[in-house]
């Protein structure tokens, strides 16, 4: 049996693959190496471990937030073996590798993307991915992400920048905000990138209002400008995207690419599915 792993930052979906295709699947917390320690990082992989307990497990393909950096991607690959020892094999690579493999076998050229609760994009050029830019992270970077947009929300309500109605409809829907203490309890968070994605969800039930509309176009126009543009060969080659955000907001993240001049993106919420079909060829 292999297990195949995505994880961004917000939850990690586990694939149980048999050889003959069959599968299950589970759902954990996210597992980033960067953001999260090893006691958070082992915490998460408890039910996963319980789960298949006594199964045997002869390889282990994990993508995720975090993993691109070679520090990182040891920390997890150490992790993975202690607590699967019997796995022959374990793969560890960047999230944007599960996005490249997911559309193509073989990968085409192209340009690949993340939008969900962080972001990330780069180049692959056929057999290596390129990247002019570091992913900053959830402080410095993640542009046009769940993240992202979840700060920009808070800030616009605390700094009364948002409309009154839906100033009035964003309390109602996370009453938190109205705590006392709710920059202490931000601060306090384990996960705050997660916690800070959790916000932009509100953006979906009010698309067509037109603060809704800015936001959403001014963090995807950031996201393309800062990730895409800064390669001569954006203009010419095939998009692809993954990820919670990309897809929800698809009909918008669109429009700031052709206000770009850049190609209509191919979009998937979740890579998994189609690298089960990439592991089993």
């Amino acid at each position: 049996m292999q297990i195949i792993a995505d994880s961004g930052s917000t939850k990690t979906d586990w694939y149980f693959l048999a050889q003959d295709g069959q599968y299950k699947q589970m759902q954990a917390m996210g597992m980033n190496p960067v953001s999260y320690s090893q006691a958070q990082l082992e915490q998460s992989l408890a039910p996963i471990v319980l789960a298949q307990k006594g199964q045997p497990i002869s390889a282990i393909h994990f993508y995720g937030a975090g993993c691109g950096a070679h520090e990182a991607a040891n920390k997890m690959q150490k992790i993975l073996g202690q607590a699967f020892p019997q796995a022959k094999e374990i793969e560890v690579k960047s999230d944007l590798w599960a996005t490249v493999r997911a559309f193509n076998r073989p990968p085409k050229v192209g340009f690949y993307c993340i939008l969900g609760t962080g972001s990330n994009a780069c180049f692959f050029d056929g057999e290596t991915i390129q990247q002019l830019r570091p992913s900053l992270g959830y402080l410095l970077g993640d542009e046009g992400s769940a993240n992202a947009l979840g700060k920009q929300l808070i800030k616009d309500y605390f700094y009364k920048k948002m409309p009154a109605d839906l100033a009035q409809a964003f309390a109602q829907d996370f009453p938190i905000l109205q705590a006392p203490n709710f920059i202490a309890q931000l601060y306090a968070q384990e996960r705050p990138n997660a916690f800070l994605g959790q916000f932009s969800r509100f953006l979906s039930s009010y698309r067509r209002n037109i603060y809704v509309e800015k936001t959403l176009n001014s963090h995807f126009s950031d996201f393309i400008c800062q990730q895409l543009l800064i390669f001569e060969a954006a203009k010419n080659a095939p998009l692809y995207f993954t990820g919670s955000i990309a897809a929800v907001f698809a009909k918008e993240l669109q429009a700031a690419l052709a206000a770009a001049q850049l190609s209509k993106a191919s979009i998937l919420a979740n890579p998994l599915p189609q690298l089960l079909h990439y592991h089993l060829t």
